[in-house]
């Protein structure tokens, strides 16, 4: 049975929701479900850092990451009761001055 938390209301809107469990934060981003992914643009810089999701209805979502980190992607296919892995991408390190 899940612990839930009572939850204070702010009048502030928020532009995305999340939820914390265990030792990971999960955040969803609303009004995105349902469109179509056309292609995603990863940049790094020394100081700045995104990933641009376009989708085909000329919008996009972009995520704009701190520096210091380490994206490993990978492609997988849930159909099956487990998870299989399609491919891999190598791991992608942040640009730092010392790089």
């Amino acid at each position: 049975m899940k612990n839930s938390k009572a939850r204070k209301k702010s009048g502030k809107s928020k532009a995305w929701t999340g939820r914390e469990r265990d030792l990971r934060k999960l955040i969803e981003f609303p009004g995105i479900k349902g469109r179509i992914l056309d292609k995603i643009q990863f940049s790094t810089a020394v100081d700045y850092h995104s990933l641009v999701l376009d989708f085909q209805d000329q919008t996009s979502l972009t995520i704009i990451i701190d520096p210091c980190f380490l994206i490993s992607a990978s492609f997988s296919d849930f159909s099956a009761d487990n998870e299989q892995i399609l491919r891999r991408w190598p791991k992608i390190k942040s640009m730092t001055y010392e790089s």
